[in-house]
């Protein structure tokens, strides 16, 4: 064999070698690409099962993205209504921006004329007050007839203190006379000053300043004392303390002032005279009224004895008569023994008249205390508590409802009492305080209910009996 045989051979084997080599490179990079390709396959299944899913989720995506669309839909009809009611709102704003201005304007010009309300108010008040003073001052200078205090003076003593309040009285005037006698009445500030470089001068001076004063406030005094009565007594203690404030405001330039003490040692004299005038005039009211009951007394006894002898001359005559017609008991008829029976009750009530008018005439003091009305007259709620000695006090009411007042009186009862004067005095005293004319305690009308005046004189301590 040649060298190229075994060259070719050579060659061959290796062609072969890198043959094999080559075939056995592409079978394993034949395996390698199935391998791949298997790879790729189940890379590929993986992928599809993916794409399935991720399909799916597409698809819910897609749905999502619908839902969301028709939400989105949704929200921005939401956001057009918002907006048109944002707009709306913006003009309600607008709105209300000028209504706050207008009523920011409104609330300024309340402000203002609150300013001005008060302003006006405190310009009232003040006026209101000098009116007052004003008022209160003419109030105090007008006493004349038919005007009466605001509010009436209570009377707070009866006549049995008549020697305590006269004492006092005269302590009174005694305070007032020692303070002029020590001259601590009035009081001057002034100090030591001369007049003209003399003392005496300023002292003159001085001494005739108060002088003055105390003049003009005595004089003020005494015609208060002069005036005072029920109606304006009050006004008379008022008149008294602003002449007592003008006498020392007109003194300041002075320094010459009235004190204190002396102006309510002068009220006290003008109120103790008033009490004690007013007392002397209801014990004066007494003695007369004391006089009128025995006048009446005396005339009712006269009428008394009168009624007596003619219930005594009545019963005499109709029993003679009765006693006339009992003779001729046996002859008489029916007709006339009914009238003989007429008779006989006719002599039985004049023997209860006459035993009635006997006792009467024998107890002065006895007599009826009645308790009546009149509502045409004098209103409802007001009654009238009297007493009368006839022996029939319809007569005494009939008098009372005569052609002086619009109707008749109303009686609500009667009490017979052995000592009517005494059981009417009691229940006036009772209810004094009910009186209508507090001025005159003989006027004998009451705010009252009759129930509670009859309840009040069947618990009086006294011998009564209900007539009526």
């Amino acid at each position: 064999m040649t060298n190229l045989d075994i060259a070719l051979v050579v060659i061959g084997a290796v062609i072969a070698i890198a043959g094999n080599r080559y075939l056995a490179s592409i079978k394993k990079k034949y395996i390698d690409i199935e391998q791949a390709y298997a790879a790729l396959d189940a890379e590929s299944d993986e992928i599809n099962t993916e794409e399935v899913v991720v399909d799916s989720e597409i698809d819910k995506v897609k749905t999502e993205e619908i839902v969301l669309g028709s939400e989105i839909e949704k929200i921005e009809t939401e956001e057009a209504l918002v907006d048109y009611e944002l707009h709306k709102c913006k003009s309600e704003e607008e709105l209300a921006d000028a209504a706050i201005d207008k009523i920011n304007n409104q609330v300024n010009a309340c402000v203002s004329l609150e300013n001005e309300y008060l302003a006006l108010q405190k310009n009232y008040q003040s006026t209101k007050l000098s009116i007052e003073q004003y008022q209160s001052k003419i109030k105090a200078s007008n006493i004349s007839v038919g005007t009466v205090d605001n509010v009436v003076y209570e009377r707070r003593h009866k006549p049995q203190d008549l020697p305590i309040l006269e004492e006092k009285l005269e302590q009174a005037i005694c305070t007032s006379k020692s303070m002029i006698k020590n001259k601590t009445a009035a009081i001057c500030g002034l100090g030591d000053f001369t007049v003209n470089d003399r003392k005496a001068a300023a002292k003159t001076m001085v001494n005739r300043e108060i002088k003055l004063r105390l003049r003009c406030f005595d004089n003020e005094v005494s015609s208060a004392m002069t005036l005072a009565d029920w109606n304006n007594i009050n006004r008379l203690n008022e008149r008294v303390n602003l002449a007592f404030e003008e006498i020392n405001q007109r003194g300041r330039m002075m320094k010459i002032e009235l004190s204190e003490k002396y102006l309510k040692a002068r009220l006290d004299e003008l109120n103790l005279s008033y009490e004690v005038s007013q007392l002397k005039n209801d014990i004066r009211e007494e003695e007369r009224e004391e006089q009128r009951i025995q006048r009446e007394t005396e005339r009712e006894e006269s009428r008394l004895k009168a009624s007596s002898e003619k219930a005594i001359a009545d019963r005499e005559r109709m029993q003679k008569l009765v006693e006339q017609e009992l003779t001729k008991l046996d002859y008489l008829n029916e007709e006339q023994r009914a009238l003989l029976a007429e008779h006989q009750e006719e002599l039985d009530i004049l023997k209860q008249k006459e035993v009635r008018a006997t006792s009467m005439a024998q107890i002065t003091r006895a007599g009826f205390v009645y308790v009546i009305s009149n509502p045409m007259s004098f209103g409802e709620g007001v009654i009238k508590i009297g007493m009368t000695r006839r022996l029939d006090p319809n007569e005494r009411v009939h008098e009372l409802g005569d052609a002086s007042v619009p109707d008749t009186f109303d009686v609500h009862a009667y009490f017979f009492c052995e000592d009517a004067p005494a059981l009417e005095k009691y229940l006036h005293k009772t209810f004094s305080e009910k009186q209508v004319n507090l001025v005159n305690s003989r006027r004998e009308f009451f705010f009252l209910k009759p129930e509670i005046a009859i309840e009040e004189a069947l618990k009086a301590p006294f011998d009564s009996q209900r007539t009526q």
